[in-house]
């Protein structure tokens, strides 16, 4: 039996647990090179996002992730992008019972926020690596958007950096439906 590829979401959060501006913009994110995203991203081979998510990264200009295979998850899109770029209708949790057997490096959970909480209520995120960044808000787009159901997380490592950016990683332990 192979072993199961992990779906970790890497993302960066204001302090007060936003994602985005209520427009969806991160012009307030900072860019250090030194919060492992290199490491990270060597280790996966595919990438996960929602709509909204893929659409403002597209309004960003040329697409980032070529080298990746990237899932859509919308019901509104048509797979016309490229051979890396898959638009995905179905339900989330039933297509990734599917892909985490399946060969391959481990798989980056982007965003957006729909999609975490989809994900997250079915327990199928397997680590959470978040960037802190020293900045609120106080509008915009929740990390976490209720409803949820209660979770357990490890602490598997913190690092502070001299900007003020808190990295916190967490392994996910279990949960409990409320």
């Amino acid at each position: 039996m192979s072993e199961m590829r992990n779906v970790t979401l890497f993302i960066s959060t204001s302090a007060d647990g936003k994602i985005a501006r209520e427009d969806g913009d991160t012009d307030w994110v900072q860019s250090p090179s030194d919060i492992g995203f290199d490491k990270f991203y060597s280790g996966i081979d595919t990438l996960l996002m929602g709509r909204s998510a893929f659409e403002k990264q597209l309004s960003k200009g040329p697409w980032p992730f070529g080298d990746k295979k990237t899932f859509v998850f919308s019901k509104t899109l048509k797979n016309q992008y490229s051979s890396e770029i898959e638009i995905i209708n179905r339900d989330p949790s039933a297509f990734l019972e599917d892909l985490k057997p399946s060969v391959g490096k481990n798989i980056w959970l982007v965003g957006g926020a729909k999609l975490i909480r989809t994900l997250m209520n079915e327990n199928i995120v397997d680590e959470a690596i978040l960037n802190l960044h020293p900045v609120m808000l106080g509008k915009g787009i929740d990390l976490f958007p209720l409803p949820l159901h209660s979770m357990f997380w490890r602490l598997d490592s913190s690092t502070e950096l001299p900007s003020g950016l808190v990295q916190v990683r967490y392994a996910f332990v279990g949960s409990h439906d409320n």
